[in-house]
């Protein structure tokens, strides 16, 4: 599963419970990259601050908790998180549920920016289609656990 953790990330829908309350957000972010043998504790700080600032997110929520983070910063935050390993594939679940249209652009928006054009598969699980189709190049719909479009 170590092998594997890198290549799959996913985000849920409840992005907040991904978020362990007792580390700050820096310490967060930059633990998957020095677990995952991606860059030392002093590259993993520059690689986070760069993700942070192309997200939008200012130096300082770098030193915040997770309690501390309005919701749309935490989501930031999440996908942060999921896409600085780099995946071949990422997941994402229902992230824009409760969004109103245009901030839920914004999300995807930002999925495709932080990815920086690289080889990776994004699965979008969602129930508005009608987003998916205009963020995406090819769509399946499934019930009951098979693909029926």
């Amino acid at each position: 599963m170590k092998a594997l953790r890198p290549k799959l990330q996913m985000v849920f829908q409840d992005y907040r419970q991904s978020l362990p309350p007792h580390l700050k957000v820096g310490d967060v972010l930059a633990e998957a990259l020095i677990v995952n043998g991606s860059a030392t504790k002093k590259e993993a700080g520059r690689i986070v601050m760069e993700l942070m600032n192309r997200a939008g997110l200012s130096e300082s929520h770098y030193y915040k908790y997770p309690r501390q983070l309005s919701g749309g910063e935490a989501q930031r935050i999440a996908l942060i998180r999921a896409i600085e390993l780099k995946p071949e594939l990422l997941i994402l679940d229902e992230v824009t549920s409760g969004l109103d249209k245009e901030t839920a652009a914004r999300v995807f928006d930002l999925v495709y920016q932080l990815r920086e054009g690289g080889e990776m598969a994004i699965m979008i699980v969602s129930h508005d289609r009608d987003l998916i189709r205009s963020r995406t190049k090819q769509t399946f719909e499934l019930e009951g656990g098979r693909i029926i479009k």
